[in-house]
């Protein structure tokens, strides 16, 4: 899987953004884990967000080190 990034606006802290590893699925939804609906404050009421690819290596693996997911669900402000 590729990684992205999801920012829901306005980016308020760090857990506003936050990268996943993609998975392609059939249909026209994007589906994430609930233990990350807090941090991106979402209600499923119409929420918007924004997705970023990451396209180099390098920055692929800055996303990796600064904003992964499962690393900021215990420790996010590190």
């Amino acid at each position: 899987g590729h990684p992205v990034l999801l920012n829901k606006t306005p980016t308020l802290h760090i857990l506003g953004i936050q990268t996943f590893q993609l998975i392609l699925v059939e249909g026209c939804a994007t589906c994430f884990h609930l233990l990350v609906c807090t941090g991106f404050n979402v209600d499923f009421d119409g929420d918007q967000m924004v997705v970023h690819v990451p396209l180099s290596l390098e920055a692929q693996a800055e996303v990796h080190l600064l904003v992964f997911s499962h690393t900021n669900l215990l420790h996010p402000y590190i």
